[in-house]
């Protein structure tokens, strides 16, 4: 792999050599001509000074973009194979399938949607599915002249996770940040105040709801919360585990940044975050798998006399 990163050093470097000079200089002309749009006299050259600003800056993220995707393809995609095994599946333009997003009920229906950098593997026996995922609301606003202007808000832009560990366990619990209740669940408080103050723990049965968020497991999830700044949902229904959390953006590159060993470091770092999950909660421990049934020594049935004396016949024809 050493190779390949020295050759994307050096495409990076020159990406960046151009990008850094088009981008600044795109932005200017796209403000001045802007302000000349709105002048009386000279619009036409306002026009032509934004066109050009806009065909810059396009022309720059279209660099960076095509970069970012040759990233992924050549590095990302083989540092996967090397954390989960060959059989590990990565799209990076795939997502997680929608209604599995909206499963759990984190989110409300959104009006568009997109991902990407899909993984699917497993690990210590343990099934997974993440992916990026944007969520969008569509919001229509109308001027004073009756002017009709649609844009998008994200309300979710960061990875989410299913975990399958293969046991039924017939018990729901909802760990959701802030203030939060749900119909038909029981709302608990654990030992822990600071959890207490972050998050609403909910559950069909309190018993059930204790059985499954451990002190160990509250300890983990306050050390995720500082980890990564975005709001973070939890649910443990049936015999899946759905993880949300705001506000990243996993495995991207930074063209401005040289692509050195802290840069592997950094998308390692991100690949783990499935197995760090499965390793803290403890996914892959007796609670949350399914015992493997053992085969009963039967001692095999003594061959008859007859049968002895027939085989030995064989054996002399």
């Amino acid at each position: 792999m050493n190779n390949e990163i020295e050759k994307l050093e050096a495409e990076r470097k020159d990406v960046y050599s151009k990008t850094r000079i088009t981008m600044p200089i795109g932005t200017v002309l796209g403000i001045v001509g802007l302000i000349l749009l709105f002048t009386d006299t000279i619009s036409v050259l306002g026009f032509i000074l934004l066109a050009i600003g806009i065909i810059l800056i396009a022309a720059a993220q279209s660099r960076i973009k095509k970069f970012g995707k040759k990233y992924k393809e050549n590095v990302v995609s083989a540092l996967v194979k090397e954390t989960f095994g060959a059989d590990a599946i990565y799209n990076p333009e795939g997502m997680i399938n929608i209604s599995s997003v909206l499963h759990p009920g984190f989110f409300m229906k959104p009006d568009r949607y997109h991902g990407e950098d899909y993984i699917k593997s497993s690990y210590d026996d343990v099934l997974f599915e993440v992916s990026d995922v944007t969520l969008e609301e569509k919001i229509e606003t109308t001027d004073s002249k009756g002017h009709r202007t649609v844009t998008y808000r994200p309300y979710f832009n960061g990875r989410f996770f299913i975990f399958d560990f293969n046991k039924d366990m017939n018990k729901t619990l909802y760990i959701l940040p802030g203030k939060q209740k749900r119909n038909g669940l029981v709302k608990f408080e654990t030992e822990s105040i600071a959890f207490n103050k972050k998050y609403s723990a909910l559950a069909e049965l309190q018993e059930d709801g204790f059985y499954i968020l451990t002190p160990k497991m509250i300890d983990r999830i306050l050390a995720l919360s500082e980890l990564y700044k975005g709001q973070q949902f939890y649910a443990f229904l049936g015999g899946k585990l759905y993880v949300a959390i705001n506000n990243v953006n996993s495995l991207e590159i930074n063209v401005k940044k040289p692509l050195n060993d802290e840069t592997l470091k950094k998308t390692r770092g991100d690949l783990n975050i499935a197995p760090a999950i499965i390793n803290e909660f403890g996914l892959n421990k007796s609670k949350f798998t399914v015992e493997k049934e053992v085969e009963p020594n039967v001692p095999k049935e003594k061959d008859s006399v007859d049968e002895i004396i027939d085989k030995i016949d064989e054996k002399v024809d």
